[in-house]
């Protein structure tokens, strides 16, 4: 194994720095992202800045093989390994963010994530929020760790070897195809929200995808489209209700096919008079729009798999929660039938 530093002249007249890895005849450069400055002084001080990058990673390629991590790589500091992670994550990720600086305002090097410190933080946490809410803030935890394990700044995550607390089943809202019609000959001056729920009530699509429909991705009688939140690409054949809402499709390809307000403070405002207005007293968030399709599809289809399909579910599971409302509402009708004394 070697590793020196080399020097290349650059299209731009500049000296650009390098660092060649040679390990078991395989070479390798890595462009170190520094150029000389033109000055003696300063040139002195960029290569000794070189130098010790060099010098650090010998350390790392001698201890990868070794199974040691270096010393230097323990003491990087975990919440900003996180924030930068979480510039390309779901918002979610910044909440954690605020808990872990609420937790921990100070620096955190990657050496003090341990077993208890993880417990102490759930502890913390679930002082704060819902289970359900903690067991997905300690799973974005658990994601950034086993980043760290892939990046060789820490061995194993110590993560998997606690009890992140339990999901405990929630309540999900949802309306009635009674309720959907009825909000359908309900009027209002924000149609463009009226379009979009009911669109989302016969699709099942979430707020995220919907707000960035654009006639592209209306295919014929389908949609073909890439979930925001899962990535997965999807295909979604369209109901005549579907196709009805979004007539006519707007002229260019690139022009989306709702016009929403940025704010979802004002979207949720204006969804809910109209909903006041229609006479359906529940609380109506636009997500109630996909689990109103999960349900109604559950019913009328009766196949869990093609649902989850629809849905863009990954895991059936998700999908099995939709199936119990639908056999509670069985049990709920049932009961409703007339009885007799025996």
């Amino acid at each position: 194994m070697a590793v020196r530093l080399a020097q290349r002249r650059l299209p731009s007249g500049k000296i650009g720095l390098y660092l060649v890895t040679t390990i078991n005849g395989r070479r390798n450069f890595e462009s170190l992202r520094m150029t000389l400055p033109p000055d003696r002084t300063g040139k002195r001080e960029m290569l000794e800045l070189a130098h010790e990058i060099k010098a650090r990673r010998e350390i790392e390629i001698q201890s990868a093989q070794y199974g040691i991590i270096p010393k230097f790589k323990q003491e990087q500091d975990f919440l900003s390994y996180f924030e930068e992670l979480s510039k390309t994550r779901h918002k979610t990720w910044n909440t954690v963010l605020l808990h872990l600086k609420d937790f921990a305002p100070r620096e955190l090097p990657f050496k003090q994530i341990t077993q208890h410190w993880l417990n102490d933080f759930q502890e913390f946490i679930l002082k704060r929020v819902g289970a359900n809410s903690a067991n997905v803030y300690l799973h974005k935890i658990n994601a950034a760790l086993n980043r760290a394990v892939k990046d060789g700044i820490i061995l194993a995550n110590p993560c998997e070897r606690i009890d992140i607390v339990k999901t405990k089943p929630t309540e999900r809202t949802f309306l009635t195809l009674e309720e959907v019609q009825r909000l359908a000959n309900t009027p209002t001056k924000h149609t463009e929200i009226k379009r979009a729920f009911l669109f989302s009530c016969f699709t099942g699509l979430r707020l995220s995808d919907v707000k960035r429909l654009t006639r592209r991705e209306i295919v014929g009688d389908q949609l073909q489209f890439r979930q925001k939140k899962t990535g997965g690409f999807e295909y979604l054949p369209l109901t005549t209700s579907a196709l009805q809402l979004i007539e006519p499709l707007p002229a260019s390809d690139e022009e989306t096919l709702f016009k929403l307000p940025k704010s979802e403070g004002g979207l949720w405002t204006h969804l809910q008079v109209w909903v006041t207005r229609a006479g359906i007293t529940k609380h109506v968030s636009f997500h109630v729009a996909r689990h109103t399709f999960a349900t109604l599809a559950l019913t009328h289809m009766k196949d869990l798999y093609m649902v989850s399909k629809l849905l863009g579910h990954k895991d059936i599971k998700h999908t099995q929660i939709y199936a119990k409302i639908v056999d509670d509402r069985k049990r709920e009708a049932v009961s409703l039938l007339p009885q007799i004394t025996l």
